[in-house]
């Protein structure tokens, strides 16, 4: 029978490695803007694929 190993039974540097895998690291300026270009540019594709597939439909309803 496989024994469990409890919080108590660990080392504490396994703990603190645990905490440190599951934590999300703080977002930066510079990720943030990243993050916000990326956003801003995937928006404006999808705005001119709409424009796109509306202008292709009208042209072939005519």
């Amino acid at each position: 029978m496989r024994l469990l190993r409890t919080a108590a039974a660990r080392p504490p540097g396994t703990v603190k490695r645990m905490a440190q895998a599951v934590a999300l690291p703080a977002p930066s300026d510079a990720s943030l803007g990243l993050r916000l270009g990326r956003w801003a540019l995937r928006v404006l594709r999808e705005c001119v694929y709409l424009l796109l597939c509306s202008w292709c439909i009208r042209e072939l309803l005519e």
